[in-house]
């Protein structure tokens, strides 16, 4: 009677914990975390936006996010699996309206080098990586991910390489050429957010 009463106790217990365990416990995946890569496809939506998302590498910025077209606002990635971060983006463009019915799904890329890759975030039109190559400048990298969007101050743009980070006017880049700086593998840029709203001419 004894035993069988602590074969229960035990049993319940391992069933208790169980029920509070990670969720990458159970499905075997690991968190994301800063300098992870990505790739995301999504069904369930105009074929344009398949397309231009599945094209996309997104690499996890250095504060734990990634930023997806149509959202003005960056997605927490780090802390999260693959599987939990696709759910929390499909509920994110529900609740903005933008999508109705998504389907995500996300994969780690695991041959990709992320050396050989220059990141872009925050105010731009797709943010997420692209793969360096010898001349890549500045205003390219930013081109390639959509450009400037309405809310981006071009003022402050941050260029961030290793422990040093560089601030660049590209308001006026046709007067000031000198400022489309050539990158360099790892680098992270940076697009801040303008005052009120608007982006600096």
């Amino acid at each position: 009677m004894i035993r069988s009463l602590h074969f229960f106790c035990v049993l319940s217990l391992a069933l208790v914990l169980g029920a509070f365990a990670p969720a990458h416990a159970q499905t075997g995946e690991t968190p994301l975390k800063p300098g992870d890569q990505v790739k995301i496809t999504i069904t369930g939506v105009p074929a344009g936006d398949q397309q231009s998302m599945a094209l996309q590498l997104y690499i996890v910025s250095n504060d734990g996010t990634i930023r997806l077209q149509h959202l003005k606002s960056e997605v927490r990635a780090a802390g999260l699996t693959p599987t939990a971060l696709a759910r929390q983006i499909e509920n994110t463009y529900k609740s903005a309206r933008i999508y109705t019915n998504p389907a995500i799904n996300i994969s780690r890329n695991q041959t990709a080098d992320s050396a050989q890759m220059v990141t872009v975030s925050g105010n731009v039109r797709v943010g997420g990586a692209v793969v360096y190559r010898p001349g890549l400048k500045l205003m390219e990298a930013i081109a390639e991910k959509g450009g400037f969007d309405d809310f981006a101050n071009t003022k402050k743009v941050r260029l961030v390489r290793g422990q040093r980070t560089t601030e660049y006017d590209l308001s006026n880049i046709s007067q000031n050429p000198q400022v489309n700086v050539a990158l360099q593998p790892g680098d992270l840029i940076i697009v801040p957010q303008g005052g009120f709203g608007l982006r600096p001419r």
